[in-house]
């Protein structure tokens, strides 16, 4: 699924929440995709697609090409290896009576916080059982490690996921799954939360979304 990219993006919040004044000096400059974004939007296309068709897996999408934002791609063994690792830990995570969702959009949701604000979810898990919901981010990219403790953009999706379901969450867990790191922790690497503290996280988020908008 394709949502219309937001001005003020979760997956950039990390830049607009410390410096709100990047957002007005950026418009207008184009966001030029470097090859690597574009392999990293084939996996998680491909993982979407095997999470909502249990017929399809990563290995039958093995040599597949396809040009994205200018680059040729391609599903290769390392990329196959790479979804498959994402979707084995989604697996081993659900248990009887968990709901789960793909590729959420959260822009609605966001929109209520401050109208500028947009993300899109890769996985969701609502665990009624004990109230948890999880949000896991899929990371392809091997080139940073990303860690989700205080993580702004995983905050944000969290944030959007649990206005967008409406569940009386108590807990909120953040993933991130990044195959193609090593890390002390782990590829896979979780920060757990109480619920409520969302609600200040919100409040903080709609202040600096304003601050973006400031003439000076």
């Amino acid at each position: 699924m394709t949502v219309p990219h937001a001005r003020l993006s979760a997956s950039s919040a990390h830049r607009w929440t410390l410096c709100p004044g990047s957002v007005r000096l950026s418009d207008g400059i184009p966001n030029k995709s470097s090859a690597h974004a574009a392999a990293g939007t084939l996996a998680h296309e491909i993982a979407a697609r095997c999470l909502t068709d249990e017929r399809a897996s990563p290995q039958m999408c093995t040599g597949r090409k396809a040009e994205i934002d200018g680059h040729a791609v391609e599903c290769d063994l390392e990329m196959v290896d790479g979804v498959q690792f994402y979707l084995d830990t989604l697996d081993a995570d659900v248990q009887k009576g968990d709901q789960t969702f793909v590729e959420v959009d959260l822009t609605p949701a966001l929109e209520t916080i401050d109208p500028e604000l947009g993300g899109t979810a890769d996985f969701v898990r609502w665990r009624p059982s004990t109230k948890q919901l999880r949000v896991v981010d899929f990371k392809y990219g091997a080139g940073k490690v990303v860690e989700p403790t205080e993580n702004k953009q995983l905050m944000l999706y969290a944030l959007g996921a649990l206005l967008t379901l409406d569940k009386p969450a108590k807990e909120v867990t953040v993933t991130i799954v990044q195959p193609r790191i090593e890390h002390e922790d782990g590829r896979v690497r979780d920060w757990t939360f109480p619920a409520v503290d969302l609600i200040n996280f919100a409040a903080d988020v709609a202040e600096s979304a304003r601050r973006t908008r400031d003439s000076n």
